[in-house]
């Protein structure tokens, strides 16, 4: 099937709804109230696809690929605090309390937003360890920085991911309108015009129809 781009249709439509206005009604008084019924349809598609054209202008898009120069940062910071735990008495046992029983290569290698969860959890923990260890204020203070850094980055991609989703959706739901209301008009207006045996003004109204490689099909529901 052809793919037209929305602003192809855009322009497909805003012509017909104003030609089924200024060429088809009058033809003949009976068909009237659906003509313009089936106008009025193409306009509220035309403007559903516009607002999710300016929509898509406005959604920010971040990647977690982005945010590796913060994950970096949390990652060193992580190890800091390890060091930090391991270079006192059982320094073993409080690193491996610390990060919940696994290592820290293997903590360091959770996706990110696994790692910001471990990596919260590890930020609790030190602090918990910290009140019996001289020189661990600074390292604490380090820890819940680069946390709250990388959390708000994490929630950022997380936000973005799902504006994006629904955004997906909302475009796909104002394409696959468009088309079937441009589809429905354009066999409304076939059946008028052949009433009135104006074939020939078709391509007037449906422009496509004037541009064979560029013809929208019937688009079907599902």
């Amino acid at each position: 099937m052809l793919h037209i781009s929305d602003q192809e249709a855009l322009a497909f439509g805003r012509l017909a709804s104003q030609r089924i206005r200024q060429i088809c009604m009058g033809l003949n008084a009976t068909f009237d109230v659906s003509l313009e019924a089936q106008a009025a349809r193409l306009d509220a598609a035309n403007e559903a696809l516009i607002a999710v054209g300016e929509q898509a202008a406005t959604v920010a898009r971040a990647t977690f690929k982005d945010q590796q120069d913060a994950a970096n940062e949390a990652r060193n910071a992580l190890a800091r605090a390890v060091t930090f735990l391991k270079s006192r008495a059982d320094g073993e046992a409080l690193a491996s309390t610390m990060l919940g029983g696994r290592n820290l290569g293997e903590v360091k290698a959770l996706r990110l937003s696994v790692f910001v969860e471990a990596m919260a959890q590890a930020t609790s923990a030190f602090v918990q360890l910290s009140p019996n260890l001289a020189g661990s204020e600074s390292y604490a203070a380090d820890l819940n920085t680069h946390l709250e850094t990388l959390r708000t980055r994490v929630q950022a991609v997380q936000q973005s991911q799902l504006a994006v989703r629904q955004l997906a959706v909302r475009t796909r739901t104002a394409r696959l309108e468009w088309h079937q209301a441009y589809g429905i008009a354009k066999q409304m207006v076939k059946l008028v015009l052949r009433n009135a045996d104006r074939m020939d003004l078709m391509p007037q109204v449906f422009n496509d129809l004037a541009q064979p490689e560029r013809r929208v099909e019937p688009r079907l529901v599902g």
